[in-house]
């Protein structure tokens, strides 16, 4: 069957690994695929991050992934882009969330406090949820709202070993259906059961059922109504048949339906069934890939097929086909696919045995729409009608598909019949009630209504969407409702019918609904004259127009804005032009500059105030500015000149007139031009009137100079010497100016302007200027107010210069104010400085006396000490000191003034507490050491530093101990002791020996000692701790000092511990043996556990954790005897592996706490003996089971097996399974038997009696067991042993599964056991299992090669083709390799085998059948190569076959690499038909090389692809005389006549030469052949040329080779021919031309005739012909003939003709030519002839005869003379 007669199209989507999707994670449980839009996965990778990969399969497969930190699944929303992820909390809970990932909301996140097994989006709004006991449905709609409960697991689907599979509800949540399966072992024969349970939510009632693969759907079944359809396999545990039920659970019930379903594979179950409303049909899938479809309503079996080799896993709904989508186990997603147009025509073909299959068929077609059942319908209907049942062959027409009987044919049927009711009513009502009248129909039905004038119906039939809208029905409701009319033509849709609606709309005034209606229906009407027409009459309404059909915004630009523009301006509309364009161009784009220049053009001649508007709003930035402002600057408007002129000239010219311009206008628009150019309007500006102008300069410069470089603003003012408009200008921006430069121009502006109040401002408030060179220009204009001056030095500290300026410009006052008043902390600089200037000490001293205290002390005293003029203020000094000042800088000069002159130095120290130690004490370093050293006490700490390097450096040691014991201070013993100099040990020795001994203070005592710990001086601690302890009794009993001197003895000096063991009492025992132990004094350690603490416990482990004495150990246990001492030390012994000693220990200790290291040491020893005895203590005092296990492991290693056994019976024992296992692996076989046979553990009885080489119990025990490692164990075993017969009854079993295939042949292969093998895989052929047969066929290529070919004849459909072609081919069964590859698609492999492989499985037809189905090009070429060197006899054959399929180029190329076209000639010549030009080339090269000149001219004549011009030349030289006649016919045949006749005239073909020249259709070709034959005096080949090309022959040319060759009375018939075509054409002509002009005197009969007379002499007769009319008419006439001359030539017009003989001037280019007869000559088919005459008039027509000459016409007319 062919897969276009099939009710199913199948095809391969995708395969998701090759799209990046892990193989791995495509199975049940990982994997989600709830619709056709994704398929959603978590992925962990190797380190354990955990991804969402999504494949998103509407955009082309694409991959993304998502990090999740964690997430136990996930899956994407049916619909929309929404994901859900589920988590366990770590607390028996779920967190569920819902993503919504385009916005990125969290849509849900709710815990459930339950396990979640399963789950899936039951609809776009609702998950359901499955737990291991119950079933939830969650709504994501509402945020907060819980999981709701529905209902608990009943049945089978309460058992914890069920996978479950499917959870789906009905459309309105009604019905619930939860599917599960489970494995189950019933016979020996592994079988899948199924559980489903089915739940009503009104009825809160559930049925559990035992089947596969429920589906729920509402489909369209009975009556178009939708029913519940409920479906599902039901198959009982017990009973091997499967049967598929149909069920409509909805309220009607109105289907149900059963049927058998037979699997068509062993072991198969089904897996997944889904209905598909859109066809009603029910796709069910099997877990073998096999699908099923049935039919609703009667379970009809419609198709059945293999859709994939692989187990199907998921399926979607395709929304776009209806279909299914199939994921299987390999990742391939398969849609099937319903094809509508097969379906019934299938069912009709191949389900016609099924009871009440038309009845279905039909329902079906009408149902859904579905074509094929036309002739049922039709049938039906004829059969009704003959019956007179109206009413059912109306609805039959109702539901007949398409508009097979809805035809006006019909409808005139039911006119025609007669009745009550009418039939035509009858049929009208069955169409509405069935849905809406088509459109004959509804012209039909209102035809009588409009006769009636019933609108109202009209209307209502219509709003409810009974009528199909039409043009026609439109035309018949206009009359009696326009309205109504215009509806139905919109709705019609048609596009015919938008003029007739637009006429409407324009009609009604309705402008509005124009455009949209337009732009809706794509219709475009003239909208210019709607426009010409509008603007005439209403043009604020054309404006609004415009204003719809150009509106940019909404991209409506239906006609061109220039010729509105002109319509508008024709009629003089200029404002509603404005108003439209305005809106038009608000977008203000570069390419509507012409439009804008354009309207402000009119506006500014017409309307200068809407311009200015127009202007000033700025909408137009693209318009011709300098012409708009040409004319703004003549209509006087300089503002607008300025915005549009950018030449800087235009814009001085303007700027010249200042005077007529605002000027805060003119500041802004000078803000608005480029820097350079503002630079230079300024610049005119002051030239032009610098006194009017200065204002709007210094405002524009203050507003711009920012952007304009502030030195050439200032240089603005300088090179017009206005220095009031500088300083004005800089007032403006000087906080702003941080140019030094500029701030430097300003002060000097407003020094030279006498602005000394600015100045004085800015000197003090800006910092931005260079100080010096400022004080240089004040020093340099001596200022009339030196205020400037004196805040300029206060600022920056110029306090000399200052006091330079003032002194010697006698300005002491200033300088007294300045030092009183403003900087009295500058007196001692200004001092300093009148001393340099030889100030009297008077002027001084006054100073001083004037400022008193306020004057700084310290830096006075400096300037005093570096002039040497201290004693100058002694008296100054002294009486702030009196006064009380604290200063110390004060009463440290007083202090060296004292020590200096050694008045009583030591009693002001002693007594004044102000001075500053530091700086007096370094004072005094040098002078007095003492002092300086009572100077650093007084510190109180602060100079220690200072004091610790005096003492040093004066060898002051003892004072310096002193000093630190009695400071109290560890930071400075830190200091002192940390330093390593020769002056450490000095101090520490007085320390000892003098200092501390004599103290009382504990205090003093405590913080020496710290801080000899923390030095780390551990002699010198030891010694004055023995001072201490030893021989001073005040301390002599202090535990800590007792304590410090003994650890200071461990870690500096141990052989003394002992000694002050036993001479201290009050020391810490416990600390000072733990210090013992960590100081390795172990000794130590355990006199002061045993002697001094009585601690037997610690002293025991003192002796085995630190000395490791067991012995000593021991007989310390025996001698104390407690049983946490014999428990020590039996861990110890323990630990040591001395493990009977420590069972010793332990059992006189009455200690089992470490039985699980007793047990591990003693079985590792193999102490079994001695565990025993330990384990029975143990078991009495602990109640373990691990304990029992140990006790039945040593029982069974010490082989006491009536011991085990009496235990086995006394004990319920957990782990014996794991002690068997144990003792299996140690090969202990007799006790693991016993504990298996106690266990019921028959696989691993089964082992044991292997082992114990008793098969035929193992092969019991295997048959009890049933396991596949178990058979395959003894298998083995036994086939070891050589038991063949029980090795095969074992295999039988093991090989049903695939995976131990492997095995089982290697083991036998192992020992040689082929045959067996062999025998043993025959015997198992019977259930057909793939794997089998695939290991058979491979067992036949290996060693029974005989009866491989039958093998693979008979089971190629079920074995493994790809792995027996394999093992085939390394057996060389090459003619099995070809049938396997030539049975499974595998053609190209099957044809490169026989070409590999010819001599041992080529046959010629197979060869050709195989490469029928071959499409790999390269393997034709290949086939062309093979059968050319080896079957050349076939070549033809083979090429006949792949003639269809290869191209023929590319052959021919071939055959040309094998030189084998010699031997393809037949094949070349049946496929030259196509015309290809390689072929054709090679056979006629072919045909040339043997010479068959008739073949190659049937070639070159019947077919036109080859070279042809050089095939010609080729050939043109040939020996043989008919290949250079083909030469001249190929030549012929591309046109190059002149070549052709050439050859033709050679070799005397001269019919051909003739042919070929009228063929070419030139004169000059003709006249040449036939001066050719006329020199040859070939009188019958010239009358021959004369008569075959007489149409291109001039009969001047003719007459005058006749007449030369005397060859006249050849030349006679075409003569006399010729003159026959003239005459007839000239009474056609005169006929005509009277018709005409009889039609022109009917058409002018009020015009006057004119006429023109011709007159013509010939002899004393004359004749006048009057022809009025005639347009370009030719002259012709014919005299003496005159050999000389010859004759002239010959040409004809559009059918006219015209011949001149005469001996001037005969029939050239004006006796017949372009102007003889041609469009120049007759006019109209009119023709001249002239003989004799001198020469024919020109545009004019004459006839004559003799020598007279024709009348010139002047008005075209014709004249004849005789």
């Amino acid at each position: 069957m062919s897969q276009q007669s099939l009710p199913v199209q199948m095809k391969e989507l995708a395969v998701l690994p090759q799209h990046g999707l892990d193989p791995s994670l495509i199975k049940l449980g990982s994997l989600s695929f709830e619709s056709d839009r994704f398929i959603c996965a978590k992925e962990v990778d190797q380190q354990g991050n955990t991804s969402v990969v999504t494949c998103n399969l509407t955009k082309n497969m694409e991959i993304s992934k998502r990090k999740m930190a964690k997430a136990d699944g996930v899956m994407m929303h049916p619909t929309q882009n929404i994901m859900a992820v589920r988590a366990n909390n770590g607390q028996n809970g779920v967190v569920i969330q819902v993503f919504n990932l385009d916005t990125r909301v969290k849509l849900k996140d709710i815990v459930l406090n339950s396990d979640v097994t399963f789950w899936t989006w039951l609809n776009e709004r609702t998950i359901g949820l499955v737990s291991s006991k119950s079933v939830f449905v969650l709504n994501i709609s509402e945020m907060n709202s819980p999981a709701k409960k529905l209902f608990d697991r009943q049945g089978g689907l309460a058992q914890n070993n069920v996978f479950v599979l499917k959870l789906i509800c009905d459309s309105h949540n009604s019905w619930f259906a939860l599917n599960a399966i489970s494995s189950s072992n019933v016979g020996g024969t592994p079988q899948v059961i199924g559980f489903i349970q089915l739940y009503n939510i009104q009825q809160n009632v559930s049925q559990n059922i035992d089947g596969f693969a429920p589906a729920i759907k509402d489909v369209k079944c009975i009556d178009e109504n939708d029913c519940t359809i409920f479906s599902f396999i039901d198959k009982k545990q017990n009973n091997p048949n499967y049967k598929l039920l149909i069920a409509d659970v909805g309220p009607g019930k109105r289907v149900k339906a059963a049927v058998d379903v037979q699997m068509p594979m062993p072991n198969d179950f089904p897996v997944l069934m889904d209905i598909l409303p859109k066809f009603g049909v029910i796709f069910l899938a099997t877990n073998s890939g096999y699908l099923f479809i049935y039919e609703i309503t009667k379970a009809i079996l419609i198709f059945k097929c293999k859709v994939s080799e692989d187990s199907l896993l998921f399926s979607a709904s395709n929304s776009i086909t209806g279909g299914m989508m199939y994921i299987n186990k390999s990742g391939k997603l398969l849609g099937v696919d319903v094809d509508r147009n097969n379906l019934i025509p299938f069912m009709m073909n191949f389900c016609k045995n099924a009871p009440g299959v038309m009845e279905v068929i039909t329902r079906m077609a009408a149902r859904f729409n579905l074509p094929g059942a036309e002739n049922i319908f039709m049938t039906a209907f004829k059969t009704f009608m003959q019956n007179g049942n109206y009413q059912e062959a109306a609805k039959i027409v109702a539901q007949t598909p398409g508009d097979t009987l809805r035809n006006i044919n019909t409808i005139n049927m039911f006119k025609q019949l007669q009745g009550s009711p009418q039939p035509i009513l009858i049929y009208f009502q069955t169409m509405m009630s069935q849905g809406k009248l088509n459109k004959v129909e509804s012209c039909e039905m209102a035809k009588p209504l409009v006769q009636q004038g019933r609108t109202d119906i009209l209307n209502n039939m219509f709003r409810e969407n009974k009528f199909t809208a039409s043009e026609e029905l439109s035309e018949l409701v206009k009359n009696v409702d326009q309205r109504l009319s215009l509806q139905i033509l919109m709705a019609s849709g048609s596009a015919s019918a938008h003029e007739k609606i637009i006429q409407a709309f324009a009609a009604n005034n309705q402008f509005d609904k124009i455009i949209p209606y337009c732009n809706q229906n794509n219709y475009k009407p003239d909208w210019l004259n709607i426009l010409k027409s509008l603007v005439a009459t209403n043009a604020p309404a054309a404006a609004n127009l415009c204003k719809v059909i150009c509106n940019r915004a909404n991209g409506n630009i239906l006609v061109d804005i220039n010729q509105v523009i002109d319509i508008f301006q024709s009629q003089k509309k200029i404002q509603e032009l404005t108003s439209f364009m305005v809106e038009y161009l608000k977008s203000n784009l570069p390419e509507d500059a012409y439009l804008q220049t354009k309207i402000l053009e009119l506006n500014l001649y017409e309307n200068t105030k809407a311009a200015s508007v127009i202007l000033e709003s700025n909408v137009f930035t693209h318009y011709d500015k300098p012409k708009i402002a040409g004319i703004c600057e003549k209509m006087g408007l300089y503002q607008v000149c300025l915005e549009n002129y950018t030449d800087i000239n235009d814009i001085k010219r303007i700027i010249a007139r200042a005077n007529m311009i605002n000027p805060e206008y003119l500041v802004n628009y000078l803000g608005r031009l480029t820097p350079e150019n503002c630079l230079i309007c300024l610049h005119e500006l002051l030239h032009s009137n610098p006194i009017q102008n200065l204002n709007v300069v210094i405002e524009a410069a203050s507003r711009y100079n920012q952007r304009i470089p502030l030195t050439e603003l200032v240089k603005l003012f300088e090179t017009y010497g206005n220095n009031n408009g500088l300083f004005m200008f800089l007032s403006r921006i000087i906080n702003q100016i941080q140019d030094p430069e500029i701030v430097f121009k300003y002060i000097c502006a407003g020094v030279i302007t006498n602005n000394f109040q600015e100045v004085c401002r800015v000197v003090k408030e800006n910092d931005n200027y260079d100080p010096k060179r400022v004080l240089e220009f004040f020093q340099d204009k001596r200022l009339v107010d030196p205020r400037p001056f004196i805040i300029l030095c206060d600022k920056h500290d110029f306090i000399e210069d200052l006091t330079k300026y003032l002194y010697k410009n006698k300005l002491s006052r200033f300088l007294e104010n300045y030092v009183f008043t403003v900087n009295q902390k500058a007196c001692p600089r200004i001092i300093g400085t009148l001393l340099d200037e030889e100030c009297d000490e008077s002027y001084i001293k006054q100073i001083l006396n004037t400022v008193r205290g306020s004057c700084p002390i310290e830096p006075l005293v400096e300037e005093m000490l570096k002039r040497q003029k201290i004693k100058l203020i002694q008296k100054f000094l002294e009486d702030r000191a009196d006064e009380g000042n604290p200063t110390p800088a004060l009463h440290n000069a007083l202090a060296m003034i004292y020590i200096e002159t050694n008045n009583n130095a030591k009693d002001f120290l002693m007594n004044n507490k102000y001075y500053d130690p530091k700086v007096v004490g370094q004072f005094c370093e040098d002078r007095d050491p003492q002092l300086a050293l009572f100077a650093y006490k007084k510190a109180a700490g602060k100079c220690d530093e200072e004091l610790i390097n005096l003492t040093n450096k004066n060898a002051m040691y003892r004072a310096q101990a002193q000093y630190l014991v009695e400071s109290l201070n560890p930071d400075l013993w830190r200091k002192v002791l940390s330093e390593d100099t020769e002056h450490k040990k000095a101090v520490t020795d007085q320390v000892i020996q003098v200092i501390l001994p004599q103290t009382r203070n504990p205090d003093e005592v405590s913080v020496t000692v710290k801080a000899f710990i923390e030095a780390g001086l551990q002699s010198e601690l030891m010694d004055l701790l023995e001072k201490l302890v030893l021989h001073n009794n005040e301390f002599s009993k202090n535990k800590s000092l007792q304590n410090l001197l003994i650890l200071t003895a461990i870690s500096s000096d141990t052989s003394k511990v002992k000694s002050f063991l036993n001479r201290l009492d009050e020391y810490d025992g416990n600390e000072i043996a733990v210090k013992c132990i960590e100081n390795n004094l172990f000794e130590e350690a355990f006199f002061i556990y045993e002697q001094k603490l009585k601690k037997p416990d610690e002293a025991i482990e003192v002796l085995l954790n630190n000395m490791n004495d067991l012995k000593r150990a021991a007989i310390f246990a025996e001698k104390i005897n407690m049983p946490s001492v014999w428990g020590k030390l039996g861990r110890a012994q323990l630990n040591a592996h001395e493990v009977e000693e420590a069972i010793d220990s332990f059992i006189k200790a009455n200690d089992c706490e470490m039985y699980h290291e007793v047990i591990n040491e003693a079985e590792q020893q193999g102490k079994f003996e001695e565990l025993i005895k330990f384990l029975t203590m143990a078991r009495n005092l602990k109640k373990d089971k691990f304990i029992d296990g140990e006790l039945v492991y040593s029982l069974s290693r010490c082989n006491k097996l009536p011991e085990l056994e009496a235990l086995l019976s006394q004990s319920n024992i957990n782990d014996l399974n794991n002690i068997a296992d144990r003792l299996f692996d140690e090969k202990f076989y007799e006790p693991a038997k016993i504990i298996y046979e106690n266990l019921g553990n028959n696989a691993r009885l089964a082992s044991c009696y292997v082992h114990l080489k008793n098969y035929t119990q193992a092969l019991a025990a295997a048959k009890r067991s049933n396991t596949q490692k178990c058979w395959k164990e003894v298998c083995f075993s036994c086939i070891k042993a050589g038991e063949f017969k029980l090795a095969g009854q074992a295999g039988n079993y093991v090989i049903q599964s695939a995976d131990m295939v492997d095995e089982v042949i290697e083991e036998y292969e192992k020992y040689g056991a082929y045959e067996e093998l062999i025998n043993l895989f025959e015997s198992n052929l019977v259930g057909e299992r793939n794997h089998v047969i695939t290991e058979l066929g491979i067992l036949y290529a290996k060693y029974q090669q005989e009866k491989l070919m039958d093998h693979c004849r008979n089971y190629y459909s079920n074995m493994n083709v790809h792995k027996v072609i394999r093992n085939c081919e390394q057996n060389y069964c090459w003619e099995e390799v070809v049938f396997l590859y030539s049975h499974y698609n595998g053609y190209d492999q099957a044809l490169i085998t026989m070409i590999d492989h010819s001599p041992l499985c080529w046959k010629h037809d197979l060869y050709c059948q195989v490469l029928r189905k071959v499409t790999n090009s390269n393997l034709y070429n290949k086939s062309i190569d093979f059968y050319v060197k080896e079957q050349p006899q076939l070549l033809n054959d083979m090429l006949k076959v792949i003639s269809s399929k290869v191209d023929l180029s590319t052959t021919v190329v071939q055959l040309q690499k094998n030189s084998a076209l010699a031997l393809a000639v037949p094949f070349l010549k049946s496929v030259q038909s196509a015309n290809n030009y390689d072929v054709n080339e090679a056979l006629n090269a072919i045909f040339i090389e043997e010479e068959d000149p008739e073949s190659l001219q049937t070639s070159i004549l019947k077919y036109s692809a080859y070279d042809q011009l050089t095939l010609a030349k080729k050939i043109e030289n040939h020996p043989i005389l008919e290949f250079k006649r083909i030469s001249a016919l190929v030549y012929r045949k591309n046109k190059k006549f002149a070549e052709s006749i050439e050859i033709s005239k050679k070799l005397n073909f001269f019919k051909d030469a003739i042919d070929t020249a009228l063929e070419s259709k030139k004169e000059q070709y003709v006249n040449e052949l036939l001066k050719f034959f006329a020199e040859r005096k070939d009188k019958e080949s010239f009358a021959a040329c004369l008569y075959t090309c007489y149409e291109f022959i001039k009969p001047d040319v003719a007459m005058e080779l006749a007449w030369r060759y005397g060859m006249t009375e050849m030349c006679m018939p075409f003569m006399i021919q010729t003159m026959r075509d003239l005459t007839r054409k000239m009474n056609k002509m005169e006929v005509t031309n009277e018709v005409r002009e009889q039609k022109d005197k009917e058409e002018k009969k009020h015009e006057g005739e004119g006429t023109l007379d011709m007159n013509m002499f010939m002899g004393s007769n004359a004749m006048m012909i009057y022809q009025p009319g005639m347009q370009n008419n030719t002259g012709m006439g014919m005299g003496g003939m005159n050999p000389n001359q010859g004759m002239g030539g010959f040409g004809m017009g559009n059918n006219n003709a015209g011949f001149g003989f005469g001996s001037n001037q005969g029939m050239g280019n004006q006796g017949m030519g372009n102007q003889g007869m041609g469009n120049q000559g007759m006019g109209n088919n009119n023709t001249g002839f002239g003989f004799g005459g001198n020469q024919g008039a020109q545009n004019n027509t004459g006839f004559g005869f003799g020598g007279n000459q024709m009348n010139n016409n002047q008005n075209n007319s014709t004249g004849f003379g005789f």
